[in-house]
């Protein structure tokens, strides 16, 4: 075979090597292009379900759940309807605690909780997966309660609320309890309210001498 023969036989199979190669090519990218098509349109199949699926289900939940009892996050700005329950839930407490001995009414932090916690519709004493426990647990908040009358308290329980409400899926919130009217107790209570304020936590204040007046 000729020089020149083998040169053009050489080139000509260089040529029809690049043709295959890019016709490869071609298939290839338009094959993932369908492919992704594909996955596209089953994509908005499943989230056109998942919303029907979604809508349903809150129907549903609507329909036969009943109604939570309401908690005002603010008990200095209660609505009307929570004014009278707040009145309701003072007036039963307090016959609770007068009907109860010298012995048997609340005196610790740990009595005051199990006292109040049917006013809130809660759990006491929930344990943790760490073993830490949450004062008073309900659907709606995990709560740290604390005595308003000793100076750092009302701060721990901030910390404190905020990790209980991680562990359980809840909103954090704090309960100060106020044994007195003291000038120091109620500056506790003003400066955790203004640094729950900060952080958009609900806080609530239980006046403990409405039940033992």
């Amino acid at each position: 075979m000729r020089p020149r023969e083998w040169d053009r036989k050489r080139s000509a199979g260089r040529h029809h090597l690049r043709r295959v190669q890019l016709q490869w090519r071609v298939g290839q990218v338009s094959g993932l292009h369908r492919l992704r098509n594909q996955y596209q349109r089953l994509g908005k199949r499943l989230e056109m379900k998942t919303y029907i699926f979604t809508a349903l289900f809150a129907v549903v939940l609507a329909t036969t759940t009943p109604p939570e009892r309401p908690i005002s996050p603010r008990p200095d700005i209660p609505t009307p309807d929570l004014v009278q329950l707040e009145k309701d839930w003072d007036a039963h407490l307090r016959e609770k605690y007068q009907s109860l001995s010298i012995e048997e009414r609340p005196s610790n932090e740990t009595d005051w909780v199990e006292f109040i916690a049917p006013k809130y519709e809660a759990s006491t004493e929930y344990t943790l997966i760490d073993r830490t426990r949450v004062d008073l647990l309900n659907r709606k908040y995990a709560f740290e309660v604390d005595w308003a009358n000793k100076s750092l308290k009302w701060a721990e329980a901030i910390g404190q609320a905020g990790w209980y409400a991680h562990n359980t899926h809840r909103k954090p919130a704090v309960l100060l309890l106020v044994p007195d009217k003291n000038e120091g107790t109620m500056r506790n209570v003003y400066r955790c309210r203004v640094a729950c304020e900060l952080y958009k936590m609900p806080i609530f204040v239980e006046d403990l001498t409405k039940y033992t007046n």
